[in-house]
């Protein structure tokens, strides 16, 4: 429809913005990939013989672990169910295997994991789309100084009072933090 539309526009716009900053691309809450497949293709389109990497984080469980801020989200409970074996068919059918990592599981734990390893790591393009509070709060905390100066941190669910939980991390990041953006 006309709202995907305008979303994937803005989405490249920003990250066109960022073709230039040094850094990795991550998305977070990938649910069937289609946000993953998109971006990977846009680094193909924009930079094809640049070396970023697409990061992938998602559980494949489906929006499980709410909080209070969450509100009323919870009645979504096991919705956005994806699928590991059908986005790693997709990513090998449009040959992306090279462009994209999937880190499988929960935000909360496979973040500070890929962190822990990967020390140098750094992004220049953030995506979140996680919808719940706790991840969102988590991805600020840890991806904060991994963030290369001019990159950007892209919210899917933002100020959304369906989804207050992601609003609500980001204003509280932005409380703590707000003067560095």
């Amino acid at each position: 429809g006309i709202a995907n539309i305008g979303r994937f526009m803005a989405i490249a716009d920003a990250f066109r913005s960022t073709l230039d900053v040094p850094g990795n691309v991550a998305e977070f809450g990938s649910w069937r990939g289609a946000n993953i497949m998109f971006l990977a293709k846009l680094l193909h389109v924009y930079d094809p013989n640049g070396c970023k990497t697409v990061h992938c984080f998602e559980s494949f469980e489906g929006l499980e672990s709410f909080t209070d801020e969450d509100g009323s989200a919870e009645s979504s409970r096991g919705t956005y169910q994806g699928s590991y074996e059908e986005l790693a068919d997709l990513i090998n059918l449009y040959r992306l295997q090279d462009d994209i990592v999937i880190h499988k599981g929960l935000i909360q734990e496979a973040l500070p994991q890929v962190l822990s390893k990967k020390s140098p790591l750094t992004f220049s393009f953030i995506y979140c789309d996680t919808d719940l509070y706790e991840p969102t709060k988590v991805i600020l905390e840890l991806m904060h100084s991994r963030l290369a100066t001019g990159g950007l941190f892209a919210f899917d669910q933002w100020n959304n009072e369906s989804w207050p939980g992601e609003g609500l991390a980001v204003n509280e990041f932005f409380e703590q933090i707000g003067e560095s953006y």
